[in-house]
């Protein structure tokens, strides 16, 4: 990885570790038989995808490979979920 891209990286707050453990996903990933943490579906080979993290986590704990869509929709989705509980049944 050039020193540029290093340094782009750990100044958006995805420093040594970060990049380490998207490392070690990487090969996995480029295999096929990952599965997205969020959407659930095959990350394919050559997908653009990112390490996510668990919502809520300022960043401290990863929730695993996610496609890059899914993992850059997450301010979308919670925009629209804020104030609403996901999931939950209407009373007929």
């Amino acid at each position: 990885m050039s020193k540029t891209k290093a340094k782009k990286t750990t100044a958006r707050g995805y420093g040594w570790s970060h990049q380490k453990e998207r490392a070690r996903w990487a090969r996995r990933v480029e295999k096929g038989d990952v599965v997205c943490a969020r959407c659930r579906r095959l990350i394919l080979p050559g997908q653009r995808w990112d390490l996510g993290h668990v919502d809520g986590t300022e960043r401290t704990v990863y929730s695993g490979p996610e496609h890059a869509g899914c993992n850059r929709a997450t301010a979308t989705h919670k925009a629209m979920h804020k104030g609403r509980r996901c999931c939950v049944s209407r009373d007929w």
